[in-house]
């Protein structure tokens, strides 16, 4: 028996079967981010935070004011791993933690303009790399791609 071949990248077998589709959705979408991260560490004009900071500090871009508990919870993760990379964005001059006025043992978070600029330049260097990989397709497989993006993000919303 023969085994499947492979594109130059290694990512997909090209002769999979058809009932593999979310075997390699999983092997492509495993790869972009890995793409994504290299051409961020390439062109991005700071040092990359880790994603899980990345992750965190889009979060807070999105709704401003949530806590070290809200962080931890829609990011699934331990409030120990939250707290401590909310420390480090803190060190970093990339979050401001403002207390609670009714309990102060609660902290707000809120983006520094530092921050905002960081976060808005990722996701701007993001839309262009994709763009312009998308723009190589054919006009079906690039419409096909674009009509897919809100299905992956409620795919997303279902895993998490």
């Amino acid at each position: 028996m023969s085994q499947p071949s492979s594109p130059a990248d290694g990512t997909v077998p090209v002769d999979a079967p058809e009932d593999d589709d979310m075997v390699r959705l999983g092997i492509v979408l495993s790869a972009l981010s890995r793409s994504l991260d290299r051409h961020m560490d390439l062109e991005y004009p700071h040092p990359r935070p880790p994603e899980t900071h990345l992750a965190v500090l889009r979060l807070v871009r999105a709704q401003d004011g949530m806590t070290v508990r809200q962080v931890a919870d829609a990011l699934r993760m331990h409030s120990s791993n939250a707290s401590a990379i909310v420390s480090a964005l803190a060190a970093g001059g990339l979050l401001r933690r403002e207390p609670d006025a009714g309990d102060r043992r609660v902290v707000h978070l809120h983006l520094t303009a530092e921050a905002r600029t960081r976060v808005d330049g990722a996701n701007a260097q993001v839309g262009r790399y994709l763009s312009a990989a998308l723009a190589t397709l054919d006009e079906e497989s690039a419409a096909a791609v674009t009509r897919a993006v809100p299905g992956l993000v409620a795919l997303r919303r279902a895993i998490s």
